[in-house]
């Protein structure tokens, strides 16, 4: 059964019911029946009604159906459809009059019912949407930002939206029903405008339709301004139309135009500063620097006064010294008014200004009066005065004129051409300075020769010294790299006396060359290290934990043992650690040997033991080697990992063990540090964090705790 709620207004209740019965058995949830034209709209003013089927002649009632049926669609918008028993021509022409959406023929007939109910339901539904999307479409033009203007083939305005209205001036009323290129195409421009519509409506085809483009519009007052505008063509009924958006783009224009200045402005300033900077006599740079500046800024004379001062007189004059001259301006330099022009009293304001370190800047006919004179005469227009300050001493000027159009400054502009006044400010006080330095020349002449004799003997003493640091920088590093590779070359001596001298097995033979490869891979390795004094960080490379520290014991174990030390190993046999193989057994080797050379220069007669323990944490892995020996001289310690800084005996030690261990470490992005624990020495190395592997546990995984005669690695 349909929910619609149909209102029957019949003054025979006969009629009324028979209708009623109807719409029931067709399906339709019928409202209250009303006999009058009253009746129904007071009803429809407080009930929900789909629609109203209204006779059209109400015995009694004031107010008639065809005015009730007015007023119901006005003030509610419901749909009305008569039921009435004249003849067609007059109902059909009274619905046209008075919006009704229909008719049905008394007494109904059930099929010509319901049709009739069913096309006015229909047609008043579309017609819903439709204008809900009419008011839908109106908000967005009313409120849409960019201006929004839709013309006919003809070129004929149909749509102008506020937006519009603001950016060209016209009011919706004025032109809408006209031709857009009569009033906002510029008139150079119309013939191409409607060419290119000629031409899509023989072709189909626009080169504009569709992109976004930037072109020139005209506002009403005939004003030309910078618009971006894209048109979109579409089609409505068989009818072509074409909607334009158009946005003004004037600001943007100005500001792009204002950055392109400025950008030009702080290229002129650099060459400017360059020149003046790489010349070492300013006086010719500052007619190249004046030229830089007046084209990059367009000027048609650009020039600089120079204040001076009468011994006698309290009063500033101010003369011009540089200028330069676009072409066709007449040159100012040389002229008398131009030379020891007072500042008192009309341009006393100016002197005012400038010493504080404010610029002048202004169209010559808006100065006061008593400054344009002077000015006039010389055809200026506008101009910019900045001032030249050496140590806040107000020096004189750089001015820019523009004689043929008027020009305002930003305050950016100024800022930047008063850094500008300051390059020019240190130029003259470089300049300064040379004279100065030339006076007191020319005062020392006589001592000349003298200066010249201590001079060659200071650099043959000088030499001298250069080349007896050199020997000994030489000997120093050259006994740094015997420091590092000593050890590695005993290791190559051990394993080479081993195979000269034992019967050992294939395996043996073979590990004990591979022990030779590796210490010789090290040796090199420290040679690479001193002849590249800063390594560049390459690709990272990795080593076996395990079997880094298997090699190290079995190259070194025997100089432990000599020395009566107990070493005890606990590290991860599957940890990978962030360091090459001849990096991570060189770090060993320096930090072991020195806790080797620890304990055997100590005379305490305990047992003597290091430790190496290697723990992995998921943000590090931690290598700590601890000796119980002696300790550090606390004095050495904030210095231990300088060049050339040892604390063994003369002749023993080269101080770099540790600056180069430092340097691999870092370079691995870890850390290195040492410090003294009550049982002795401890050092630890801190690498960033390796995974370890989740496989069964291999050799030496498990702590090792041993002594010299136990372990044989």
């Amino acid at each position: 059964m349909s929910d619609r709620r149909i209102l029957i207004v019949e003054d025979e209740p006969a009629g009324a019911k028979v209708l009623q019965q109807q719409l029931r058995l067709l399906g339709y949830r019928s409202s209250s029946v009303v006999a009058s034209g009253e009746a129904a709209i007071d009803l429809v003013g407080h009930q929900a009604v789909d629609l109203v089927i209204m006779d059209i002649s109400l015995k009694g009632a004031k107010i008639q159906g065809p005015e009730a049926a007015e007023k119901i669609y006005q003030a509610h918008n419901v749909p009305v459809i008569f039921l009435s028993a004249y003849d067609m021509p007059d109902i059909v022409d009274l619905v046209r009059r008075t919006n009704a959406y229909g008719y049905v023929a008394k007494p109904p007939e059930e099929q010509d019912l319901m049709r009739q109910i069913e096309l006015a339901l229909s047609k008043h539904e579309m017609e819903s949407r439709v204008t809900a999307s009419n008011k839908r479409l109106t908000a967005i033009l009313q409120t849409a930002l960019d201006s929004i203007i839709t013309i006919d083939r003809n070129g004929v305005v149909i749509e102008f939206n506020p937006a519009a209205e603001d950016t060209f001036g016209y009011r919706r009323a004025e032109i809408v029903g006209k031709r857009m290129s009569d009033l906002i195409v510029p008139p150079e421009y119309r013939e191409a405008h409607l060419e290119g519509m000629r031409r899509y409506f023989e072709t189909g085809k626009g080169p504009v339709l569709g992109k976004r483009i930037e072109i020139s519009a005209m506002h009403s007052s005939g004003r030309i301004f910078p618009v971006e505008l894209a048109i979109t063509p579409h089609e409505d009924r068989g009818e072509q139309f074409f909607t334009a958006y158009l946005r003004d783009i004037t600001e943007r224009k100005v500001n792009e135009e204002l950055l392109q200045k400025r950008d030009t402005l702080l290229n002129a300033v650099a060459a400017a500063t360059t020149r003046l900077i790489r010349d070492t006599h300013p006086e010719p740079a500052f007619k190249a620097v004046l030229e830089i500046l007046g084209i990059a800024v367009e000027a048609d004379r650009v020039f600089i006064f120079e204040n001076s001062q009468l011994q006698e007189s309290q009063a500033m004059f101010v003369s011009l010294r540089y200028e330069w001259c676009s072409e066709g301006i007449a040159p100012q330099l040389g002229k008398p008014a131009l030379k020891r022009w007072p500042y008192a009293p009309n341009y006393s304001r100016w002197q005012k200004l400038l010493a504080q370190g404010r610029s002048i800047n202004g169209v010559v006919d808006e100065l006061p009066a008593a400054e344009r004179t002077l000015l006039r005469r010389q055809g200026i227009k506008s101009l910019l005065v900045v001032p030249i300050l050496i140590d806040d001493d107000f020096w004189g000027f750089i001015g820019f004129d523009y004689c043929r159009a008027v020009r305002r400054w930003t305050e950016h502009e100024q800022s930047i051409l008063i850094a500008m006044a300051g390059s020019i400010g240190s130029a003259i006080a470089r300049k300064r300075s040379l004279d100065a330095l030339h006076h007191s020349q020319y005062e020392l002449s006589n001592h000349v020769k003298e200066l010249e004799k201590r001079e060659s003997e200071l650099q043959q003493t000088t030499a001298l010294l250069i080349q007896q640091e050199k020997l000994a920088t030489l000997g120093t590093i050259a006994g740094g790299v015997a420091h590092e590779i000593n050890s590695p070359l005993g290791a190559v001596l051990n394993c080479a006396e081993r195979l000269n001298s034992e019967d050992l097995s294939r395996e043996a033979r073979q590990r004990n060359l591979q022990l030779i490869l590796n210490a010789a891979l090290r040796v090199k390795s420290v040679v690479d290290k001193f002849l590249l004094t800063a390594r560049p960080r390459g690709q990272l490379e990795t080593c076996n934990a395990g079997e880094l520290v298997e090699d190290w014991f079995a190259l070194y174990g025997k100089q432990l043992e000599l020395c009566d030390i107990v070493w005890r190993v606990d590290v991860p046999a599957d940890l990978t650690l962030p360091l090459a193989y001849s990096d991570g057994s060189q770090v060993l080797t320096n930090l072991l040997l020195n806790a080797r050379d620890a304990l055997c220069e100590s005379d305490d007669d305990g047992p003597r033991e290091i430790s190496l323990l290697i723990k992995s944490h998921p943000e590090a892995i931690d290598i700590l080697i601890e000796d119980n020996g002696p300790g550090i001289d606390p004095g050495i310690v904030p210095h231990i990992f300088d060049a050339f800084v040892t604390t063994k005996e003369q002749g023993r030690g080269t101080g770099l063990g540790l600056w180069i261990t430092r340097n691999i470490v870092e370079e691995a992005g870890g850390s290195l540090s040492i410090e003294n624990i009550k049982t002795g020495t401890l050092v630890v190395v801190r690498l960033p964090g390796q995974k370890i592997s989740q496989g069964d546990a291999g050799p030496g995984q498990a702590s090792r705790s041993t002594d010299r005669q136990e372990e044989n690695l």
